[in-house]
């Protein structure tokens, strides 16, 4: 029952309807403003097995089987805190997830920085590329495994650099959006009943006063025809 009256109330309220309309743009342009964008970029490590499993000669493409547990064990090293307090030393802004590319079955582990700038964005991406090799290091010198025994890293860089993320900033000028239309509209539905109790009160003080201004009319006609009778 409300929704139908609040319908009626925006339908003869069809200027404030459009006035609210209007002032929506602006509503989503400042929201736009006051959410800054979000800056990604991503580069890719490759595990290579080392020189005792593929020879002085060999290929280390044709070994890389094998490593996908690996990528797995590195990954969670490196989103360990201790490795992200490391990190911060160098990059003091922005954040950053590493985690095995699942797109592929070769053991590549992708790193995606994030940041509100630009260079931001492109300082944690290099500061975490250049920890990754000394954590994995560390992890195998834990292990016992000889320097010259093991796995190391290749970076393959997969975009141009940082882009702008603005899925965020449109999801807030879409919800700044349409709650100011649900309170202008509610607004509107409000405004309108009063107007229209205004209008309903002052139509029967005026019919009041219609009645009370005949009243002693009949009474006179009534008095005048009782003389009459008379």
């Amino acid at each position: 029952m409300y929704l139908r009256d609040l319908g009626d109330s925006l339908l003869r309220r069809w200027y404030l309807v459009l006035g609210a309309l209007a002032l929506t743009v602006g509503v989503c342009f400042a929201a736009l403003s006051a959410v800054s964008p979000t800056y990604q970029t991503t580069s890719s490590l490759v595990l290579v097995p080392p020189k005792t499993t593929t020879g002085v000669s060999g290929n280390p493409y044709l070994y890389l089987g094998g490593l996908e547990q690996s990528v797995d064990v590195l990954a969670r090293a490196v989103n360990a805190d201790a490795t992200r307090d490391q990190i911060a030393k160098t990059a003091t802004t922005g954040e950053y997830e590493v985690s095995a590319d699942l797109t592929t079955s070769a053991p590549i582990l992708v790193i995606t920085a994030t940041d509100s700038s630009s260079a931001g964005a492109q300082e944690m991406l290099d500061a975490v590329v250049a920890e990754v090799p000394t954590v994995f290091r560390r992890l195998q010198a834990s292990l016992g495994v000889r320097a010259n025994s093991q796995i190391t890293t290749l970076e393959v860089p997969t975009d141009d650099g940082p882009s702008a993320i603005n899925k965020a900033r449109y999801r807030m000028a879409a919800l700044a959006g349409a709650v100011w239309l649900f309170l202008a509209f509610v607004l509107i539905g409000f405004l309108d009943g009063v107007l229209l109790t205004r209008t309903m009160r002052r139509s029967a003080e005026l019919l009041l006063r219609t009645d009370a201004m005949d009243a002693p009319s009949e009474q006179t006609a009534g008095n005048k025809q009782k003389a009459g009778n008379k």
